[in-house]
């Protein structure tokens, strides 16, 4: 990266230039943030997978309790049903019949 100076004046030193280092330097130090931006990134990645393979384990035993509360729900809407059959139709201020 480092230019010698092509003046012919041995007072200025073959070096690079402040600007030059300067730029070296920056491009560095973005180099670097890259790098550990990417590592970042691939860390935020694998939590993610877990995260997903968690959840993943739990959609089994969401569908069985779906299923339970669905037989829950089955059964009292047959208790009811047969309530109603029992009783006959419930009108407003009528009297219930004694058992």
């Amino acid at each position: 990266m480092s230019r010698p100076t092509t003046s012919g004046n041995p007072l200025q030193p073959s070096t690079t230039s402040d600007f030059e280092k300067q730029r070296s330097l920056l491009i560095q130090q973005i180099a670097n943030e890259l790098s550990n931006l990417n590592t970042n990134i691939e860390t935020l990645n694998r939590v993610f997978d877990q995260s997903l393979s968690i959840g993943k384990e739990f959609d089994d035993l969401g569908r069985l309790w779906s299923k339970f509360y669905a037989g829950v729900d089955e059964l009292k809407q047959r208790r009811e049903a047969q309530q109603r059959e029992n009783v006959g139709p419930v009108t407003p201020g009528a009297i219930p019949p004694s058992e």
